[in-house]
């Protein structure tokens, strides 16, 4: 129960904060949604050239989407109160709490809160789907990604709200979001063709359609243990981030 009070607190003491962010949200989703809404006339004059476009604007107002939620699920785990209005600075440090319910309350705050940023903008994403040539399965998976992201985002950033100081404490994301990447680029490269899945991805990137997908997934040779490797790295950074915070002094 403790850990839901201080979700709670945390939920509503960032959800003030972060009106901009609801906007700058559903912006480019917006964009795309007019970018796609031509009129079947106008569509007919050069229909692949078209596609080729609501391909391309679904694909990056997703990623714009989801590098949004995920950005600001990190910036709300280190986000403090006005210290013109809240005293002491964070009333969490003054609560009877343990560093693991600490933890989790702060957690569960972050992680709600971002997530109802992005449930909001759920209908609009629905939208950019729908009408976009792309397979739905993609989307599907793209969605699962980011709710994954998310809930590490969230984790991340509690865990920089509340990790002892070091002296490269000002640098513990970046670090640990570039150990993330490199750790994800060695997955991929052990479990495909990594040139040509390297190639077919920038083309899908540059130009999304249902043939440059199939590239990409035709250079995977070993899907299963991709996914196993890429939970193994998963659940090891959420491990990380929640021994970090919980013990007395970190020195990472």
């Amino acid at each position: 129960m403790r850990s839901l009070a201080v979700a709670r607190y945390r939920l509503w003491t960032t959800l003030r904060a972060a009106t901009p962010i609801f906007i700058t949200a559903v912006a480019p989703l917006l964009i795309a949604l007019l970018v796609e809404s031509k009129s079947e006339a106008t569509f007919r004059t050069d229909a692949s050239m078209w596609m080729r476009v609501h391909a391309w604007a679904a694909l990056m107002s997703w990623l714009f989407h989801a590098f949004l939620i995920v950005g600001a699920a990190q910036q709300f785990g280190e986000m403090k109160p006005d210290a013109q209005k809240v005293h002491p600075d964070d009333l969490m440090e003054s609560a009877p709490l343990s560093p693991q319910d600490r933890f989790l309350g702060e957690c569960g705050g972050v992680i709600a809160t971002t997530a109802i940023i992005h449930l909001c903008s759920l209908p609009l994403l629905v939208a950019v789907a729908a009408l976009s040539p792309l397979p739905a399965s993609l989307f599907v998976a793209m969605e699962g990604g980011i709710l994954l992201l998310l809930v590490l985002a969230g984790v991340s950033g509690a865990s920089r709200r509340l990790a002892p100081p070091t002296a490269w404490g000002r640098t513990r994301a970046l670090r640990s979001a570039v150990s993330f990447v490199i750790l994800v680029v060695i997955v991929a490269a052990v479990t495909t063709e990594w040139r040509e899945f390297r190639a077919s991805t920038f083309t899908f990137a540059g130009s999304p359609s249902m043939r440059t997908l199939d590239r990409v997934t035709a250079s995977i040779v070993a899907p299963g243990v991709m996914l196993g490797l890429l939970a193994v790295i998963y659940i090891g950074f959420l491990v990380y981030f929640f021994v970090s915070s919980t013990r007395p002094r970190a020195h990472i």
